[in-house]
């Protein structure tokens, strides 16, 4: 058979004198020529110079290019857009060109400027409005406006008037009172002692029970009003003298009264 290209072979089974060939006969390809051989001593023919073609892979779309490598590379720059934010603190590198844009800081409510520092600053005089009540003892500076308002001081209820002017309305001066006081039983220095100007007796059940006057003052000025049954004994108080000597008692009849003035430490002097 002549030597004809493998493609024309029907699939390497050739035809001899209109019959199939031997099962062992096989026919390779040899540059571009079908050479037949023996199946069974077929061996492997290798090319001494094969020609490679490079096989056209296309655009990859994804892949793991780790482990690649070129000589001719084309990098191409990622287009990042422009980021709305970013953490710098802990980049690296040199920046060539960075455009800072000044924060809008609105108006700011409150904060700390003792650190700030500026060249035209616009200062707004703070509406401290009307004070109703404000401590100035600690105060400085002159005051070109002030208007004074007389305090409404009400009725003082005490205090020490002697350095003050004016014309003071004078009423009535009120004395302190007591009134219900019962006699001590017995006639003893010191029993029921007086403590108010106005003093009236309600229970003197015996004749010389007592009552005690305070300690003389100059000044000082004290009634009495005996309402007992019976007559009631004044001491004066210890080392005092109210009329019947040092230390000793007046009697006050019943439905009798009396009024008595110290016109120094130790003596009272009796007025009615």
């Amino acid at each position: 058979m002549a030597d004809s290209k493998l493609a024309d072979l029907n699939g390497g089974v050739a035809q001899v004198s209109g019959t199939t060939a031997d099962a062992d006969i096989m026919y390779i390809e040899d540059g571009g020529v079908a050479k037949k051989v023996a199946a069974s001593t077929l061996k492997t023919y290798v090319s001494a110079s094969p020609t490679l073609v490079t096989p056209d892979l296309g655009v990859p779309s994804a892949g793991d290019i780790s482990a690649c490598t070129s000589t001719n590379m084309a990098l191409v720059t990622p287009d990042l857009g422009v980021p709305t934010a970013i953490d710098i603190t802990a980049a690296t590198g040199t920046v060539t060109s960075l455009t800072l844009v000044t924060p809008a800081l609105g108006v700011v409510a409150s904060g700390d400027i003792s650190a700030c520092t500026s060249t035209n600053m616009a200062l707004v005089t703070p509406d401290l409005g009307v004070p109703t009540a404000i401590d100035i003892t600690a105060a400085t500076g002159t005051v070109t406006s002030l208007t004074l308002v007389t305090p409404a001081l009400g009725v003082v209820a005490s205090g020490d008037i002697s350095a003050c002017t004016g014309n003071p309305l004078l009423t009535l001066a009120r004395r302190s009172v007591e009134a219900g006081i019962t006699a001590d039983v017995g006639s003893v220095q010191g029993g029921s002692p007086i403590t108010k100007d106005v003093n009236q007796i309600s229970v003197c059940a015996n004749a010389g029970d007592s009552i005690t006057l305070p300690t003389a003052a100059a000044g000082l000025m004290v009634t009495i009003i005996n309402n007992g049954a019976q007559a009631c004994d004044v001491f004066p108080a210890a080392s005092d003298d109210c009329g019947g000597g040092a230390n000793t008692a007046v009697s006050l009849a019943a439905a009798a009264n009396i009024t008595y003035q110290a016109f120094d430490a130790t003596t009272w002097f009796a007025m009615s």
